[in-house]
């Protein structure tokens, strides 16, 4: 029916529908003839006409009534046959109806009745059927015939996404999908068919080797993987290894992305823009992690909080998990100007049923953040605001330990002032035995926490830091760095090729965050705790750097060239999560542990800061960095640092919002 207009299209099909029901009745009659074992008379032939007529007229009524022209043939679905089984249904209750009312020259009893339904259904539903079958059965060698090969495709998953990506695939021509198998992890369905493609049934404990080699062994050889299962499931956990396996073989995977709402009636399938390529985000995500809600919203529903940094990718994702909380207002606070202009947007968009207040602000300025406290008067204050990039701060040091170490001291002040109930400072692996100002400053700056939480802890308002690696899209991080490179051809530029982090998705990290943090209000964290987020094992930054050259649909070192530029000043080859004299101890909230560690001093630990104040006011480098070595004993300077004292114009520059 492609030739037709979307006018005659409707007309074509009434036509036919009208054609089935006027040979209803007489195909009745011929059924019940026989079963009677006698012929109807000449006579009742004729007088069939009339009756027949008025058959027709109903029946023609109901199936406009139940919009059986709005159906595709080519789509034809259990809706549709809802739809005829109503009409039919309801058309042949009216005809007995208006039979035993008025009567009609033929009357039609009951077992005739029942046999006019069974044959109208099937009239109008076989064609459709068949259609529909033959339009997908002569799929591929329309493709052929047109010089396409149509692409052989497995899907991972067996469910309603699986059937939908079958049903698209083989509905729509253009898209040249060919689907091949369908996988069952759960092996329950084996030897089963969807829409004619056979469910191949795969143990889950199989390895990603064996589960291609089965696919094979069963439906030959073929071009992609298509992960159809929801992004909730196990199947995500394994992605990783599917990727890697798959990328030896050189089989595509793709993964089909959530279909969009669409009005009843409208063609629904959008197989096309759903097929995406898979992103690294999706080779780390571990389905296990999710924001316990009861947890999170001790801390923050019905409460007032504040986030410094709101304009970072930390910042911004706890804004985000914090709206759907429910707090009493939201406030956002940064010192990039677009930054939070954009996260203020956002909320905006989202009309959420509570206040947001976006402030400017430079968190090292004390009167500026003493009036922010006043006016807003915050329950809950999450401090994100920092300078992370390692080897920009350490050609600024004094901006760096100025808003890194300075700025957390004058938030964590004006929460005691204005008697703020828990503050979460945001830290980072990289204060663990620390070689960079930016590692030193935010140890340092743990210490300061630990020791407000100390003295300040058992009056009832709290002090948290929450350590944690890298996230995943963030500004200056490597991804979005290798993503650009690709992008441009290469190289792709890793430091080392020993290099390793630890990574994790920026939903994840916040939603661990919010979950270890909501352990405060509920009093089952010591006085002076750290909390350190379960990172997972670290990857490689060459591993990164192949695998992300490689969900680009390109070949390492033959598409893109890798070249090893050495480490820049600060950066340390390997990361870990704890130092040497900490130790960790479990929680009942999964993925989050508590850091054990000797309290600081704090008399000692107020004078050294005082001390490293007055360094950075005067914008002396060396004595700032003299002051930041005795606050952290464990601080080894990076040999290729920058030379302490190379202040100068892009030291005054360096942003005191996040840079991360």
């Amino acid at each position: 029916m492609r030739f037709l207009t979307r006018w005659q299209r409707p007309a074509v099909v009434f036509a036919h529908d009208v054609l089935m029901a006027s040979l209803c009745l007489p195909i009745t009659l011929v059924l019940t003839a026989g079963t009677a074992g006698t012929a109807w008379p000449a006579p009742l032939w004729a007088s069939l006409v009339p009756t027949a007529m008025v058959y027709v007229v109903i029946m023609s009524i109901a199936f406009s009534a139940f919009d059986m022209y709005r159906g595709v043939w080519r789509y034809a679905s259990l809706k549709d046959l809802r739809a005829i089984l109503f009409a039919v249904g309801s058309g042949m209750a009216l005809f007995a109806l208006i039979q035993t009312v008025a009567g009609l020259p033929v009357a039609m009893g009951w077992r005739s009745l029942i046999i006019a339904f069974l044959v109208q259904v099937a009239a109008l539903a076989g064609p459709r059927y068949l259609y529909r079958y033959a339009r997908s059965r002569s799929k591929r060698h329309l493709l052929r015939g047109i010089g396409i090969d149509a692409q052989r495709v497995a899907v991972l998953g067996y469910g309603n996404r699986a059937e939908a990506f079958v049903r698209a695939a083989n509905a729509d021509l253009s898209l040249g999908l060919e689907v091949v198998a369908v996988v069952d992890l759960a092996a329950r369905w084996g030897g089963a068919r969807i829409h004619g493609v056979p469910v191949i049934a795969v143990p889950a404990a199989s390895t990603a080797a064996g589960l291609f080699d089965v696919l094979e062994r069963y439906a030959g050889r073929f071009d992609a993987l298509v992960i159809a299962d929801d992004p909730a499931t196990s199947t995500w956990e394994r992605v990783s290894e599917l990727f890697r396996e798959a990328r030896r073989r050189t089989i595509q995977v793709k993964k089909l992305a959530p279909a969009r709402t669409t009005a009843p009636g409208e063609d629904q399938t959008g197989l096309g823009d759903r097929l995406a390529r898979l992103d690294y985000e999706d080779l780390l995500r571990r389905p296990g992690v999710r924001l316990a809600k009861t947890e999170a919203g001790r801390l923050i529903t019905g409460r007032r909080v504040l986030i410094t940094g709101a304009g970072g990718t930390i910042g911004s994702e706890l804004a985000r998990q914090i709206a759907d909380l429910g707090p009493a207002e939201l406030g956002l606070v940064d010192h990039g100007e677009y930054a939070l202009y954009t996260i203020d947007r956002h909320m905006r968009g989202t009309a959420p049923d509570f206040a947001v207040t976006t402030v400017l602000a430079d968190v090292t300025d004390g009167a500026a953040v003493d009036r922010l406290f006043a006016d807003f008067a915050p329950d809950v204050v999450f401090h994100a605001a920092a300078l992370k990039h390692v080897p920009l701060v350490e050609a600024n040091p004094v901006q760096g330990i100025h808003t890194n170490l300075l700025g957390t001291r004058v938030v964590a002040e004006a929460c005691r002032r204005h008697g703020v109930s828990v503050m979460i400072n945001i830290s980072t692996d990289k204060a663990v035995a620390p070689s960079s100002v930016m590692g030193a400053s935010k140890r340092a700056a743990e210490a300061l926490v630990r020791a407000m939480d100390l003295h300040h802890g058992a009056a009832g308002s709290r002090y948290l830091s929450v350590r944690f690696g890298n996230v995943l899209g963030s500004t200056g991080s490597v991804v979005p760095l290798f993503r650009e490179q690709i992008l441009a051809g290469g190289p792709v530029t890793v430091t080392d090729p020993e290099m390793t982090r630890y990574l994790m998705t920026t939903d994840e990290a916040v939603s661990l965050m919010l979950t270890g943090s909501g352990l405060c209000p509920a009093g089952d964290l010591p006085l002076g705790t750290v909390l350190v987020l379960d990172m997972g094992e670290p990857r490689r930054i060459l591993d990164i750097a192949t695998d992300m050259i490689g969900l680009a649909g390109l070949v390492p070192e033959v598409d893109v060239p890798i070249r090893f530029i050495g480490r820049r000043p600060g950066e340390k080859l390997h990361e870990a999560l704890i130092d040497e004299d900490e130790t960790l101890r479990p929680l009942e909230t999964p993925l989050v542990r508590a850091i054990v560690a000797p309290p600081p001093n704090p008399v000692r630990l107020g004078r050294l800061l005082d001390q490293l104040a007055q360094s950075v006011m005067s914008k002396d480098s060396a004595a700032s960095l003299q002051a930041l070595r005795q606050l952290v004993p464990s601080y080894r300077p990076d040999r290729s640092a920058a030379p302490a004292g190379a202040t100068g114009a892009a030291d005054r520059r360096a942003a005191a919002g996040p840079a991360e």
